[in-house]
């Protein structure tokens, strides 16, 4: 499985926010910690448990945590009157192969939904080659290059994908042997005037799949035909509105690291200076940061009811209202109070 799939979302907001001292100059973030709340890398040394050992340890808990319940408060913020579709379109190749060979080492799948929160599944492969034995097959999403081993037959065969994810839009497909032989993909083209016609109905919606020459885009394809499915990934989403809100999420976490550690403060066996302290003093204190966090989430009202301060649900209504992502819908609907007769 793609890993890529599953961390993307928890490091991007990661990436948003940094602990000075606990990355690399060179990979260090614009904002940090420091920044919104008053915690440095020795708090967290002194206030490490017998299972973190460490300082580093423990601010990095501390940011996946914090990572977690940003996306967990901002899944709950999503306005009712809109969805996200799970899947925009499932289909198969239904291209056919010959047994005409060529130059051509394989194909390359773009999608083309325009969907920023889109993913890519690829669940098999049909494939044709003049070779016999043991090979693999190459996905390629410009990240990561996924081997699948398969025992050629000399002839068509299918290749299940298990679990192949990517949120690349192009995705290149070839055999790691290039000296495979490869037969040619025909496609039934649409009829039109004179000798004219297209092959775009014979691809899935939201996609374009071309041949993949010695690394080069070409017009002929050769070897592959895939069953693709586009999901929709919430996580996706989230993670666009962190890149485009940077300030506002990085506050967010660094309040739900503050409150993290100050109940550490509060319950931590560790004696020292850090952990000798008013327990009731720094209740208080951590609830008003509680307060805060939920302030940046939700926003803030003046004295007469006003919003004072946008919040990440403003900018998530905002977001939506304006997007033209193929995986946000609208589903209001309008009610009305007498039935027409």
């Amino acid at each position: 499985m793609n890993n890529i799939i599953e961390d993307y979302c928890n490091n991007c907001l990661v990436d948003t926010l940094q602990i000075k001292g606990l990355c690399e100059p060179k990979d260090c973030k614009a904002l940090y910690l420091n920044d919104f709340v008053d915690i440095n890398v020795k708090d967290l040394a002194n206030l490490a448990n017998s299972e973190e050992l460490s300082g580093y340890a423990f601010g990095e808990s501390l940011l996946k945590r914090a990572s977690i319940k940003v996306i967990s408060a901002v899944q709950q913020m999503m306005p009712q009157n809109y969805s996200l579709n799970r899947s925009i379109e499932t289909s198969c190749s239904t291209c056919e192969f010959n047994s005409l060979t060529g130059s051509g080492n394989g194909i390359i799948v773009r999608n083309t939904t325009g969907s920023t929160s889109s993913i890519t599944n690829i669940s098999q492969l049909r494939i044709s080659t003049q070779n016999t034995g043991l090979e693999a097959i190459v996905i390629d999403d410009g990240l990561t290059q996924t081997l699948y081993p398969v025992n050629l037959n000399g002839g068509e065969q299918s290749l299940e994908i298990p679990n192949y994810s990517t949120s690349q839009k192009l995705i290149k497909i070839y055999f790691q042997n290039q000296n495979v032989v490869l037969n040619a993909v025909v496609c039934a083209t649409a009829s039109g005037c004179g000798c004219g016609g297209t092959k775009s109905s014979n691809e899935p919606k939201g996609y374009a799949i071309a041949g993949l020459t010695n690394g080069v885009e070409s017009s002929t394809q050769y070897g592959f035909l895939p069953c693709i499915t586009t999901s929709c990934s919430f996580d996706y989403l989230i993670c666009n509105l962190a890149k485009t809100n940077k300030i506002l999420v990085a506050e967010a976490m660094a309040l739900s690291i503050h409150v993290d550690v100050l109940n550490r403060q509060i319950n931590s066996d560790r004696l020292n200076k850090k952990t000798l302290v008013d327990a009731d003093l720094i209740s208080e204190y951590r609830d008003m940061q509680v307060r805060k966090f939920d302030e940046v989430l939700f926003g803030r009202l003046d004295g007469y009811g006003k919003p004072q301060r946008a919040g990440i649900k403003d900018v998530i209504s905002d977001t939506l209202r304006h997007s033209h992502d193929s995986c946000v819908m609208c589903v209001a609907t309008n009610y009305s109070a007498t039935p027409k007769v």
